[in-house]
């Protein structure tokens, strides 16, 4: 991470999370209309009522559709599994997957019906979580290539931007305080406070 202070943090941590929502929109779209694919086949494998087992729709270029259960997988023309729809534990979920196979992208309700998007690096490892918490507030958590968390920004009463450094101490703070003060404080990188307000 390069070494920026103050408002240059801020203004570049707001123009990644723009970027992120810009992409979100993509993939709802892609997701509702994976949802309507999904309709259709299941009205089309509905008609078939002595049909058991799954059901496999063949498309062009080798691109094919498979219902399976509470699963509906798209493949893709080399015959990798690229989009996974269906429930786990009664929950739905939806998995986007690269060419080589590994999960990029996942859209769920954890079994507890809170709602989780993350987005992994192609080795498989967790950059991106958006989520709702338990106390049903969003929070995003960025995370380095190490998969250790470097920043956090939670939405509630007492919002607040935590980053912190590759060993997991806090470098950076911007919000409110339990106590409903707000604050702010910035550590060097052996923990001592370099600036702090109020």
């Amino acid at each position: 991470m390069s070494s920026m202070s103050g408002p240059a943090l801020l203004e570049s941590l707001a123009a990644r999370l723009e970027r992120v929502e810009r992409e979100n929109r993509g993939w709802r779209i892609g997701g509702i209309l994976a949802a309507g694919v999904a309709v259709a086949a299941l009205l089309m494998g509905a008609t078939q009522n002595s049909r058991t087992g799954p059901l496999t729709i063949e498309g062009t270029g080798g691109k094919s559709i498979r219902i399976d259960g509470d699963k509906l997988v798209f493949y893709d023309g080399s015959g990798k599994a690229r989009l996974w729809e269906g429930y786990d534990s009664g929950q739905p979920y939806v998995d986007l997957n690269d060419s080589t196979g590994q999960n990029r992208i996942s859209m769920y309700l954890a079994p507890d019906g809170l709602g989780v998007f993350r987005i992994s690096n192609a080795s498989g490892h967790r950059l991106i979580r958006l989520e709702e918490t338990t106390n049903r507030v969003g929070q995003l958590l960025l995370n380095g290539s190490d998969q250790n968390e470097r920043a956090v920004i939670v939405g509630s009463d007492k919002p607040f931007l935590r980053v912190t450094d590759g060993a997991g101490q806090a470098r950076a703070f911007f919000g409110v305080y339990t106590d409903q003060t707000a604050g702010a404080f910035l550590k060097n990188n052996s923990g001592k406070t370099t600036w702090s307000a109020p």
